[in-house]
């Protein structure tokens, strides 16, 4: 089966998944309160167990060199949007622009590119996509706060990073990795269990907080602009430049895949935290997360 009628049935089954979750949260079957909890399992047990499980069964020497590769890939990449975003939005109003700016910078590697590798690239799709969780995690604590008006202190930042429980399951996978220490196999098993639940657990939660975003502020020309250039511009910019560096095939499909993700949700919390447009965050979330269903298939079909 080919990438893109593999990726066209995980977007299909993300897509119902993600209805699940708005049905639910509508009917009142998943309230804000329990889509917290449920956030915060996915977040400090499910997710960091779905890297774990990239990393137990040990690494060969040139697979954690692709891993470095990817950490580069990634942070490039990153920084390149960017640039490309000051550019493009420069003349957006001030609040508009800081959303615009950091939206067009991180896609949502952790909750929609971890379970997507995951169900189409496998074990080596989740280590490639946890190492470039490493730096767009880092990005994503540096980067937002200095353009939402310098928010949040070096040392608040420093915090976060250090808490961040992907980033821990990252150090601790390579420790296993580089020592050669094994789980015992009941935690490897529990750990495996915990991995199925990434996809469906992180689309439902998705989509129950898709039900609080207002539809009519979807339907504006630079929001439909900036889908553009995050969904298909900056994906398919990476396709030529990677196979020119020699990229091997894998981590270019990942790392092609990660960048032609919707809007990560650090874009709408922070806005939040620091005073910027979150409502206007909100909603390019809220459309890029559900044209990317679309897109992301279409963009596979360069491969």
């Amino acid at each position: 089966m080919s990438v893109f009628s593999t990726m066209a049935e995980t977007q299909a089954l993300m897509f119902l998944y993600l209805l699940a979750g708005a049905v639910c949260a509508k009917t009142g079957v998943i309230r804000e309160q329990a889509r917290e909890g449920m956030l915060s399992f996915l977040i400090y047990v499910v997710m960091p167990a779905s890297i774990l499980s990239a990393y137990v069964n040990g690494l060969e020497r040139q697979q954690l060199l692709e891993g470095a590769q990817a950490m580069l890939i990634c942070t490039a990449a990153c920084l390149l949007s960017w640039a490309l975003g000051r550019l493009l939005w420069r003349r957006a109003p001030e609040g508009r622009r800081q959303v615009l700016t950091y939206g067009t910078v991180l896609p949502n590697i952790g909750n929609a590119g971890l379970p997507i590798s995951q169900l189409v690239f496998g074990p080596m799709g989740v280590f490639y996509t946890s190492m470039q969780m490493l730096p767009g995690t880092i990005i994503g604590w540096t980067v937002g706060p200095a353009i939402y008006n310098g928010g949040g202190s070096l040392r608040g930042m420093a915090g976060r990073l250090i808490r961040n429980p992907n980033i821990v399951a990252v150090l601790l996978g390579l420790f296993f990795a580089l020592t050669g220490i094994r789980l015992p196999s009941v935690l490897g098993r529990a750990v495996t269990g915990l991995t199925g639940m990434t996809a469906p657990l992180s689309m439902v939660l998705i989509g129950a907080a898709l039900t609080q975003v207002n539809p009519k502020a979807v339907l504006r020309p630079d929001v439909l602009l900036f889908c553009a250039v995050r969904l298909l511009l900056i994906p398919l910019l990476m396709i030529p430049v990677l196979r020119l560096l020699g990229v091997g095939t894998m981590l270019l499909q990942v790392s092609v895949v990660l960048f032609a993700m919707p809007v990560a949700n650090y874009v709408a919390i922070q806005a939040e935290m620091y005073g910027g447009e979150h409502i206007f965050a909100s909603a390019l979330v809220f459309v890029t997360t559900l044209l990317s269903l679309v897109t992301v298939p279409l963009v596979t079909l360069l491969f």
